[in-house]
């Protein structure tokens, strides 16, 4: 609905005002309704995913356990959980099945994943390009995207799709567009580890 401009929301709001006013009620204290707008948006905070975006490299998992640390939550990168579903790591679905292939494990792996609630999760640099991935993770996860400029970012070989400068820098200017438009936060990744950190937390607390 929101995806086509029509007004919605969910229905915790209501369950949180109900119960507000029923202790009125039952109580005598007088709870004002920005007490129970503030016991919404904690609610929501204590259950959104936070979910980190980004190019390889650009330091999803670093910042992201970190982040995951710092809050006691549970840290998710959708990478290592491909790897725990499929017994083979993305460069060797890639390599042996095709990126297509990948992008399918993929996909299914965050289906479940979004699913729960709390999490911190770092996703693979290529999850932007699907849509799909993006409103699964949305459906309750804010969209931390670390922002570092091509100069900060190196080529690996253990990354088929950016394994040389080249194809780094292909992707890059394919995926930042997607990268800006489902952001909900956007970090500069060009800064030190700890300040970046720290301007993340600010952002997301």
């Amino acid at each position: 609905a929101k995806k086509r401009g029509i007004i919605a929301d969910g229905g915790m709001k209501m369950l949180v005002f109900q119960a507000l006013y029923a202790a009125r009620l039952f109580s005598g204290h007088d709870f004002s309704d920005e007490k129970g707008f503030e016991i919404v948006d904690d609610m929501q905070k204590s259950k959104e995913n936070i979910v980190f975006i980004g190019m390889p490299s650009s330091g999803k998992s670093t910042i992201g356990k970190r982040i995951a640390k710092a809050l006691g939550r549970e840290f998710s990168d959708t990478d290592d959980e491909i790897t725990k579903v499929y017994g083979k790591t993305p460069k060797e679905i890639i390599t042996s099945s095709g990126e297509a292939a990948f992008r399918e494990c993929e996909t299914a792996v965050i289906m479940d994943i979004a699913k729960r609630q709390g999490l911190v999760i770092a996703t693979g640099g290529g999850a932007v390009e699907r849509e799909i991935n993006i409103d699964l993770l949305k459906e309750n996860g804010k969209l931390v995207f670390l922002d570092r400029t091509l100069d900060f970012l190196s080529a690996d070989g253990s990354r088929p799709l950016s394994s040389t400068k080249e194809k780094l820098e292909e992707i890059y200017k394919r995926r930042l567009p997607l990268y800006k438009k489902y952001a909900d936060i956007t970090v500069s990744g060009g800064w030190s580890l700890k300040k970046t950190l720290n301007s993340v937390l600010e952002m997301i607390i």
